[in-house]
C-alpha cells in the first residue's frame, strides 16, 4: 500500500500530469495518496484508513484517461484498494467498495472505449501503456473483492451484473485479468511490474475463468427478468425461452470472439487443469450450439436464426487456432472405463464446430475410454454411454474404419448389445445423421467403411464473417457497444478518427478532434503522421478538449439513464 501511495505521489508531481488532469486535480489526487500514508500509522482506526482509501480511488476514477500516466496513477490507487482487503479488514473493503460502486458506474464507459479500441502490439506506445494500466485496474478491483469476500464469491452473477448485463463489456474485464501478465511483457516500458502486479494473480485468473463459464447457465441470461421479480409488477413471463436462451448464448459468443478471449480463456484452464474443462466444454458446447440445434417454433431463416448461426461460425473459427490444444485438454479429462456423458455430449456439439480434419483428435478421446475395458462390461453398466461416444465420432466426421479401436470395439460386442446400442442411437439422432448411419450399419450389420476411409467430409460448416449491424440488432447486442457507436453519437461528439462517441477527446494544432487513445493507436502504426492531413503529429502536440469531455459526459448520464429506465 505504501509503495503504491508513493507512486501515485511521484507521477502527480510530472508537469505532464497536471496538464493533461489540472494543476488542482494532480494536487488533490497527491494529497489523498499523502493522507492514506499518514493513516497508516500504528493506533489509527481501520474506518479512517477506509476514508481515506475512498476518497484517493473517487478521485482517480474521475480523471480524464489521456495519458498513460493516468492509467497507471488509477491503476496504483486500485492496488492502494486491494490492499485494504487484508485479514481483520475485509469488512471496511467491502464498505468501500460498495460506496465506489457509483463511480466505477461512471469510469466503466471511459474504460471500455479505451479497451475496445485497440489491442497491444509489440513494443510501447502510449496507448499501449494506458491498455495495460486499465487492464491492471480492473484487476485490481477483482482482487478486492475477492480477497473481502473470497475467490468463489466471484460468481456468474456477480460477474453479469458487474458489467451489467453487457456481454462485450464483460468478456473486456475477463480479458484484462486472463493476460494481464502477457500484457505487462509486452510493454517492457509500463510501470505495471513488481508490486502493482498482484500476487494473486493465478487465482483471480481461476476465478474469473470459471465466472465466465457460467454465463451460459438460465440464472445469467434471465437475470434482468429475476430483478423485475421484485417490482410491483412481478417478474412477468418469459416469452420463448428457449429461443431467448439460445439469443443469450450467440451474444456471448459474438463478445468473446470480438475480444479474442476464447484463446486465453483455454490457457487459463491449461493452467488450472484440474478443475475448469468440464467447464470450458460446456460453455463451449452452448456457443457453438446455437447455429446448429433451433429451439421448436424457431423460424430457421429468420433475421435472429441467421445471427445466431453467424455468431456460432464466429466462434468455431476463432477456435480453430487451439484446436489440437483443446482437444488434448479434453482428453485429459477422460479416464479408461469411465463415460461422463455430459461432458462427451458437450464434446459432441464443439465436434460439430470443426472440419474433419481434427477427427483423430477426438478418436484419440474416445480411446482413453474404451482402452483397457471389455466391450460386453462396459456396454451392459453404460448402454447409453457407449451410444454418446458413437455420436462424438460421427460429430467429429470419422466414420467406422478397420484398424479405429472404437470400430473393433463395437465389432467385439454380442449381437444383443449391438442391438440395444444401435436402438439407444436411434432414438435421438444427432446432428450428423448421415454418418451416424454409417455407424448404425457397423452395429447393425457388422458393416464397416471402404477401405482407405477414415473421415467424411461433413459440409454443413458456415463461413464465418463479422456479423452485420442488422444482425447484432436482432441479437440484442448493444451496452456500451450501443452507446459509442457512430450512428448513437452526436455529429459534434464523434473521434474525426474512428467516428465514435468521444470520452477523452483531444485536439491537434490542426483543429481536428480525436478520442485519445484512437489516435496514439494509429500515431504508434503510422510512425507519428496525422490521420487527416499526413503531417507530422505527436500526442505531445494535442492538447486535451475539457470541454467536449464535459458533453460527452453529459450525454453519456443521460444513455444511462434512458437504460435504467
Amino acid at each position: 500500500m505504501l509503495l503504491a501511495c508513493n507512486f501515485v505521489e511521484e507521477v502527480t508531481e510530472m508537469p505532464h500530469m497536471a496538464q493533461v488532469v489540472g494543476d488542482a486535480s494532480a494536487q488533490q489526487l497527491r494529497n489523498s495518496a499523502a493522507e492514506v500514508k499518514c493513516q497508516l500509522a500504528p493506533g489509527v482506526k481501520p474506518s479512517d484508513v477506509s476514508a481515506a482509501v475512498f476518497r484517493l480511488v473517487q478521485q482517480a476514477l474521475l480523471l480524464p484517461l489521456m495519458s498513460p500516466l493516468v492509467g497507471e496513477a488509477l491503476a496504483a490507487t486500485t492496488a492502494v484498494l486491494a490492499c485494504l482487503a487484508r485479514p481483520g479488514w475485509q469488512t471496511h473493503a467491502v464498505r468501500v467498495l460498495e460506496e465506489l460502486a457509483r463511480f466505477v458506474s461512471i469510469f466503466q464507459p471511459y474504460a471500455f472505449s479505451c479497451l475496445c479500441r485497440g489491442a497491444v502490439l509489440a513494443g510501447d506506445s502510449p496507448a499501449q501503456r494506458m491498455y495495460v494500466a486499465l487492464s491492471g485496474a480492473c484487476t485490481w478491483l477483482f482482487a478486492c473483492f475477492c480477497r473481502a469476500l473470497g475467490y468463489d464469491r466471484l460468481t456468474s452473477e456477480v460477474l453479469w451484473d458487474w458489467a451489467d448485463g453487457d456481454a462485450a463489456w464483460v468478456a473486456l474485464l475477463a480479458k484484462a485479468t486472463l493476460t494481464l501478465d502477457d500484457l505487462v511483457r509486452a510493454v517492457p516500458d509500463t510501470t505495471l511490474s513488481g508490486v502493482l502486479v498482484t500476487a494473486d494473480l493465478d487465482q483471480l485468473k481461476d476465478a474469473v475463468s470459471g465466472a465466465m463459464f457460467g454465463l451460459v447457465s438460465p440464472t445469467v441470461a434471465f437475470a434482468d427478468v429475476v430483478a423485475r421479480a421484485d417490482g410491483p409488477d412481478g417478474p412477468g413471463e418469459i416469452y420463448d425461452p428457449e429461443i431467448a436462451l439460445s439469443q443469450h448464448w450467440a451474444r456471448l459468443g459474438a463478445a468473446v470472439t470480438s475480444a479474442n478471449l476464447l484463446g486465453p480463456l483455454l490457457e487459463v484452464v491449461e493452467s488450472h487443469a484440474s478443475g475448469r474443462r468440464a467447464e470450458l466444454a460446456a460453455f463451449l458446447a452452448k456457443l457453438l450450439a446455437v447455429g446448429k440445434k433451433n429451439p421448436p417454433g424457431f423460424t430457421a431463416d429468420s433475421p435472429l436464426s441467421e445471427a445466431m448461426t453467424g455468431a456460432a461460425a464466429l466462434v468455431g473459427e476463432s477456435l480453430m487456432p487451439w484446436a489440437q490444444r483443446l482437444w488434448a485438454l479434453m482428453r485429459s479429462e477422460m479416464s479408461p472405463g469411465r463415460i461422463p456423458r455430459s461432458f462427451v455430449r458437450d464434446c459432441a456439439d464443439i465436434a460439430q464446430g470443426f472440419p474433419p480434419v481434427f477427427a483423430d483428435e477426438v478418436m484419440a478421446l474416445i480411446e482413453v475410454c474404451i482402452s483397457g475395458t471389455i466391450a460386453a462390461e462396459l456396454a451392459s453398466a453404460d448402454n447409453g454411454g457407449l451410444a454418446m461416444l458413437c455420436r462424438l465420432a460421427a460429430s467429429s466426421g470419422a466414420v467406422p474404419h478397420e484398424g479405429v479401436l472404437l470400430c473393433d470395439f463395437l465389432l467385439d460386442l454380442p449381437a444383443d448389445l449391438r442391438a440395444a446400442l444401435a436402438a439407444t442411437l436411434r432414438r435421438r439422432p444427432g446432428a450428423r445423421e448421415e454418418i451416424e448411419e454409417e455407424w448404425l450399419a457397423l452395429l447393425e450389420f457388422s458393416q464397416a467403411a471402404d477401405q482407405g476411409r477414415h473421415v467424411r467430409e461433413t459440409g454443413g460448416l458456415i463461413a464465418a464473417t463479422p456479423l452485420q449491424e442488422s444482425q447484432r440488432c436482432a441479437l440484442g447486442l448493444g451496452g456500451l457497444e450501443e452507446l459509442l457507436a457512430a450512428a448513437a453519437a452526436p455529429a459534434e461528439l464523434r473521434c474525426a478518427l474512428d467516428g465514435k462517441l468521444l470520452t477523452n477527446p483531444v485536439r491537434s494544432p490542426h483543429g481536428h478532434v480525436f478520442e485519445y487513445v484512437a489516435l496514439s493507436w494509429q500515431l504508434a502504426e503510422n510512425g507519428g503522421s496525422c490521420p487527416l492531413t499526413g503531417e507530422a503529429l505527436s500526442l505531445d502536440d494535442c492538447q486535451p478538449d475539457f470541454d467536449l469531455r464535459r458533453q460527452s459526459l453529459a450525454h453519456i448520464k443521460r444513455w444511462a439513464r434512458g437504460i435504467r429506465t
